[in-house]
């Protein structure tokens, strides 16, 4: 899926609107969304026998400032390819599992005859579609369990865009390291050099994904990286679910390492966001790819996180490796140097949303450095 690189935030503002799932129902109703300021009802005619829908209006304000599951992964990152070339984006930030996206839901006010499931705010439009179909599927589990009438609250959204900002910034955090895919292949010698200018000290650089996909631009992009006097840093995104897998995905990576002709001292992410990788065992899991990097030379670690899949996913991924070496991602709207974030990781990826000046629209990935992680 395309995601668009601009972030909407949903925010709670006057004028909630509701939608109610029926009693009694046979099959998934029909949502139906109003504006009206007094109780009415609506008539579902979706099933084979007509079912009474109660439509409420809320005046309840769904508090503006509620978490998003830590969703620091809120934008479109560009560092999933599919397994393949494409133009297919996956998100380190817009795209959160279902689990996470329905721990969100406030059923604060449910009482044993009408449960209420309340959308939390922040949420960008296709997600907020995501938690309606979640709500409705949710709201007819519970009325069948317990044949409580369902009512589903929706926020009313505007759209508040996300900072894009030219690398060389002052009001933002300082950018240290910027990340690099197929997706910046348009970026050539003069471009890395103007990284090196403006203070940027590492590139990390994507190699592999899955056991199927090298990036067929990252010897170039290496080239120029080191031509600027940039460090290099690597990454492979993850796609194991399993320790056969990871152990395949790490010999898939170290095979491209050394047809890059990397040294093995080279630091080396696992890039961890791909669905596939949120099992239990996901830290069982890493580790088995770790122990296979290491086997093939290759002992210096660090892991790309954060709380998509929920704080205990970041945990165990992170606890791989230690918190030191762990490369946190979180987007604020709106980041600022004065209000630092996840300094108890090593590095933190503040933004997807930073261009080289001269070159707007052309995003790439930005982040500070806490604690010398990009050049270990």
């Amino acid at each position: 899926m395309k995601l668009n690189r601009q972030s909407k935030s949903v925010l709670g503002i006057a004028g909630l609107f509701s939608a109610l799932l029926l009693t009694n129902m046979q099959q998934p109703a029909e949502v139906h969304a109003i504006s009206q300021s007094a109780p009415s009802q609506a008539v579902d005619t979706t099933g084979q026998q007509k079912q009474s829908t109660v439509i409420l209006k809320s005046s309840q304000q769904v508090d503006a400032a509620a978490q998003v599951a830590d969703a620091a992964f809120q934008l479109t990152n560009g560092h999933s390819n599919e397994s393949e070339e494409s133009t297919s984006n996956r998100s380190l930030g817009a795209i959160i599992n279902d689990q996470a996206l329905w721990a969100m839901t406030d059923e604060s006010g449910s009482t044993s005859t009408r449960h209420v499931m309340k959308m939390p705010t922040s949420l960008d439009t296709d997600t907020a579609a995501t938690w309606l179909t979640l709500a409705k599927k949710q709201g007819q589990i519970d009325q069948q369990k317990t044949g409580r009438q369902q009512q589903i609250i929706m926020v009313a959204a505007t759209a508040q865009n996300t900072l894009e900002f030219a690398i060389g910034n002052t009001s933002v955090p300082h950018v240290d390291a910027v990340d690099v895919s197929s997706y910046q292949s348009w970026m050539t010698q003069a471009q890395y050099t103007q990284l090196k200018q403006l203070g940027v000290k590492t590139v990390i650089i994507k190699i592999s994904e899955s056991t199927n996909y090298s990036n067929p631009y990252a010897a170039s992009q290496i080239k120029y990286a080191e031509a600027a006097g940039l460090n290099v840093a690597v990454y492979h995104f993850a796609r194991f679910g399993n320790t056969a897998t990871a152990q395949a995905e790490a010999k898939k990576t170290i095979q491209v390492l050394n047809s890059l002709g990397l040294p093995t001292s080279t630091l080396v992410f696992a890039d961890m966001e791909g669905a596939e990788t949120n099992v239990s065992s996901v830290g069982t899991n890493l580790n088995q790819y770790w122990k296979t990097m290491s086997a093939g030379g290759y002992m210096n670690h660090g892991v790309y996180t954060g709380g998509l899949y929920g704080a205990g996913y970041a945990a165990a991924t992170s606890g791989t490796v230690g918190a030191a070496r762990t490369w946190y991602a979180h987007y604020p709207t709106t980041p600022s140097k004065n209000n630092l974030l996840e300094k108890n990781y090593g590095a933190w990826q503040f933004s997807s949303t930073s261009y080289l000046p001269g070159f707007t629209g052309k995003f790439i990935d930005a982040s500070t450095d806490y604690v010398g992680l990009f050049s270990k």
